[in-house]
């Protein structure tokens, strides 16, 4: 399950013209629709701009967020999938009498199942955490600058910008942390998958009819 984003109150677009297009099956239909500016706030378009380019900034950094940890939960997945072949190919090997010849590679799956946890955690909460848990990762920190950039209208005060730009920092971080176990441990344990000859679809002879 990926993050659950806030979404900010307030209007959706900036004031001006758009053309809106509705679908139902095989029909579609377009027209013209004027979002026209609150009358009881006089806020500058310059400023209406200002702070709908932060807005989007964040966005993007959740959407960042969001593909780092589909990235993990996919490769921890994949890993699952070569610990279980793994461990069958192992059970049978025992069976004949041999000795289990993964063991190495089981033990560094399971180490590099736990780095991918480690980087998920810095990146957000997921929602089996136990207990209360710090604000402290990416998405709380990204979050929190949202919350306070959707109070308002208002063009972006300082602090607003200062707390963006900590989370954009933090993401920073560990993204680069994140590429870099991809390029090496992930790469490594690939690497040792594919020496190690561990079929993932193992050859099937063709179903008869009786």
């Amino acid at each position: 399950e990926g993050p659950r984003f806030f979404e900010p109150s307030g209007p959706e677009v900036l004031p001006g013209t758009y053309t809106v297009t509705v679908k139902y099956k095989d029909h579609e239909a377009s027209g013209a629709v004027r979002a026209v500016a609150d009358p009881r706030f006089n806020i500058r378009r310059g400023d209406r701009e200002a702070k709908w380019d932060a807005l989007l900034h964040a966005g993007h950094l959740q959407e960042a967020v969001a593909e780092a940890v589909k990235r993990l939960q996919r490769t921890r997945g994949d890993i699952d999938v070569v610990l279980a072949k793994i461990e069958d190919d192992d059970d049978d090997d025992k069976e004949n009498g041999g000795d289990s010849p993964h063991k190495e590679l089981r033990k560094v799956g399971g180490e590099l199942k736990k780095s991918l946890t480690g980087m998920e955690t810095r990146l957000w909460s997921p929602p089996d955490t136990k207990g209360i848990t710090a604000d402290t990762d990416a998405l709380a920190k990204i979050s929190y600058a949202l919350r306070n950039l959707g109070s308002s209208w208002d063009p972006p005060t300082d602090a607003q910008m200062t707390y963006l730009h900590r989370a954009q920092a933090l993401l920073e971080e560990v993204i680069d942390d994140l590429n870099q176990l991809y390029n090496e441990k992930v790469s490594d344990f690939r690497r040792d998958v594919r020496d190690a000859e561990i079929e993932l679809l193992s050859p099937e002879d063709p179903i008869e009819m009786p």
